[in-house]
């Protein structure tokens, strides 16, 4: 994923106005608690067990997961796996950053 500046910079500008991720980063993060919202459902709709043990550990959603919202992964990931998930985020949208979300949660649900 290299490119020159201007187009770095461009797609940066696309990201943040078309993809909700400005208002990720306005001073009140409304979005990121949007998302912290509905991740937190999901969690409890399709990870209950997961979910209970959260809960009974006071461990609330945004202690996980703010930073794989703000990032896009991007710091979770290794280099090329983050490369191709940027490629499905600028393709389909936020919907893969919560998928993505629940595939990791499921996989390490285990542990």
């Amino acid at each position: 994923m290299q490119m020159p500046e201007e187009e770095a910079f461009a797609v940066l500008v696309k990201i943040m106005q078309d993809y909700r991720m400005r208002d990720m980063f306005k001073p009140t993060m409304a979005e990121l608690g949007l998302c912290m919202f509905q991740l937190e459902n999901l969690v409890a709709e399709q990870l209950p067990d997961l979910n209970q043990h959260f809960q009974s550990q006071a461990f609330h959603t945004t202690m996980y997961a703010s930073s794989w919202f703000l990032t896009l992964f991007t710091t979770a990931l290794s280099l090329p796996l983050a490369c191709r998930i940027m490629d499905v985020f600028l393709s389909e949208g936020m919907e893969i950053i919560f998928k993505l979300a629940l595939a990791m949660l499921t996989l390490g649900k285990e542990e």
